[in-house]
């Protein structure tokens, strides 16, 4: 499986594509590695600049961000204020997952308030895999109305 590391020219397209924003080297590999068993190539930015050049120009279908990413918060932090600003077609086809000592893993609550799909305190990162696979196929099922009358629009030019 390939794993790709910042400063990649693109990412493997016959996996699923991750970006990761995170500093710790601990957490992200931790992170990466259950991510690849579930069939991710993985993108791991080293700053704000060119996670938001990988959320524009590769195909990201989940979106991994330590809310502290470059000495932010979540309030302040630049990626996330730009997939809050992404448009509906683009925004919903992305999951976003956010970790952090303030957060309460798997809260609707705070994850509907940040905008986010997944909400991880770091407490529970061992347990990633399993709380991102249930995260994606519920994010699946609650999108796919919205998903498929995308493709209809797309398809009769109404986008």
């Amino acid at each position: 499986m390939n794993t790709l590391q910042a400063g990649s020219a693109s990412f493997d397209h016959r996996n699923r594509a991750a970006l990761l924003c995170i500093e710790s080297p601990h957490i992200r590999e931790i992170i990466s590695g259950q991510l690849n068993q579930l069939g991710f190539g993985i993108h791991t930015a080293t700053n704000a600049e060119e996670a938001l050049h990988a959320l524009y120009s590769q195909d990201c279908d989940v979106v991994v961000i330590a809310e502290d990413y470059e000495g932010t918060d979540i309030k302040t932090h630049p990626v996330l204020t730009e997939i809050g600003n992404m448009p509906i077609k683009q925004r919903r086809l992305l999951f976003l997952t956010l970790m952090g000592p303030d957060l309460t893993t798997q809260s609707e609550r705070q994850a509907f308030t940040l905008s986010a799909d997944l909400v991880i305190h770091p407490q529970d990162i061992p347990n990633f895999k399993t709380l991102i696979s249930q995260g994606i196929q519920r994010h699946k099922e609650l999108y796919a109305p919205l998903k498929a009358a995308l493709r209809r629009f797309d398809e009769e030019g109404l986008l």
